[in-house]
């Protein structure tokens, strides 16, 4: 914000020049803006993949290998009713599955089911029966829990360093350029009524009527540079 200064004449060459520093001033604080974002989004990330792996931090398997499975091997994780898992688990035997409970929380267990691969079919009914649902492991999830949430927590704190870096960046953009963005709004206030006198020439074609106001030592002036301008035109 600036108080509102007397109007000041501003060529056109000034203006061209304002809007070249513009367009790089827009660039670099745009660039730095974008970082900020982007790292923030990556801190969100990371601290979602850590709240999602306490759902898994109790096993101590290869969770990419549990979430790809094997050639022969089905295999599965999710959590139940912690009532229906005796059911559940006595009729997965029946196809050759076998069910293990790594943790229980609430009334909710989250269990592992393994089994040979081609006995889907009666699988998934029973599954469904029993108000399986399934914990999707993210593909960021490779290797043993703890290895994962010491990655986790090295890829959290350097996205961190890195935002906050993108925000004094941003910051220092901003003290840098202040003054001349001051001096840049008084020039387009000065050049404000030349845009307005373009628009309202294009609105109305050949013929236009235009009001406003001069210091009256400057009428003759202004006559005699119309007179020359556009004498003769009607």
């Amino acid at each position: 914000q600036f108080a509102s200064p007397a109007l000041k004449p501003v060529n056109e060459s000034e203006l061209a020049r304002l809007d070249v520093w513009l367009g790089q001033a827009w660039t670099e604080c745009s660039q730095h803006q974008e970082s900020v974002r982007r790292y923030e989004e990556e801190t969100r990330h990371f601290q979602a993949l850590q709240n999602t792996l306490d759902a898994f931090a109790e096993l101590d398997i290869d969770l990419g290998m549990l979430r790809q499975g094997g050639r022969f091997l089905d295999l599965r994780v999710g959590s139940i009713d912690t009532q229906e898992t005796a059911r559940l688990a006595a009729a997965l035997t029946l196809a050759g599955y076998m069910l293990q409970v790594y943790r229980i929380e609430g009334e909710q267990s989250h269990c592992v089911l393994a089994g040979p691969r081609g006995q889907e079919a009666e699988v998934l009914p029973l599954l469904s029966a029993s108000g399986w649902r399934a914990l999707e492991i993210p593909p960021e999830f490779v290797g043993r829990p703890e290895a994962i949430r010491a990655h986790l927590r090295e890829d959290l704190a350097s996205a961190v360093a890195q935002h906050e870096q993108s925000c004094d960046l941003m910051a220092h953009s901003q003290d840098a350029h202040r003054e001349q963005l001051i001096e840049a709004a008084h020039i387009l206030y000065n050049a404000a009524p030349h845009a307005e006198l373009a628009n309202l020439l294009r609105a109305h074609g050949g013929l236009s009527v235009v009001q406003g106001w001069v210091p009256q030592r400057q009428i003759a002036a202004l006559r005699s540079f119309l007179s020359d301008a556009i004498a003769n035109r009607y």
